[in-house]
Parts: C-alpha cells; structure tokens; sequence
C-alpha cells in the first residue's frame, strides 16, 4: 500500500509504502521490520511494476506468479475524540 505522510507535503515523491503477507495470523509488532526499498526489489523484481501506484492506492496479486491487481484503498476511519 502506497500511503500518504503528513511531513512530505513540500515534496510530491514521497510517502511510505507497506508490504503485507497474506498470511493471515495475529501479527506480533515485534515481528515489523523497516527495509529499503532495493532490499524488497531484490526479492522480487515485480514490485518495480508498482512504481506508479498513486498514494491511496494498493496491490495484491494472488500469487507471486499473478499479475499484480490495483484498487484505491478504503479510507481509514479517524477517531476525531483522541
């Protein structure tokens, strides 16, 4: 998922990406690792085909032989009492 950062309002290139497993088990935050992108495209290359995925955007594909399948992600609801 291709998420837009608050702090990069001065620089249209920015903004994180999130790489999820479609595992489906409770994840532990221990488990959260932060990585550079070549690491990610050194395991598969196919993510270079995301380059252009727009902010509030995301894909999946069903497998890592799949073609890569793009939607606009659901916003996430805020809590506005925090």
């Amino acid at each position: 998922m291709h998420e837009d950062d608050d702090d990069d309002s001065y620089n249209d290139e920015g903004g994180s990406w999130q790489f999820y497993s479609s595992d489906i088990r409770d994840w532990d935050e221990r488990e959260i690792m932060l990585v550079g992108l070549q690491e990610v495209v050194q395991l598969d290359e196919t993510i270079l085909e995301l380059a252009d995925l727009p902010k509030g955007w995301r894909a999946w594909r069903a497998s890592k032989s799949s073609p890569w399948r793009r939607a606009k992600s659901r916003p996430v609801p805020s809590n506005d009492n925090e």
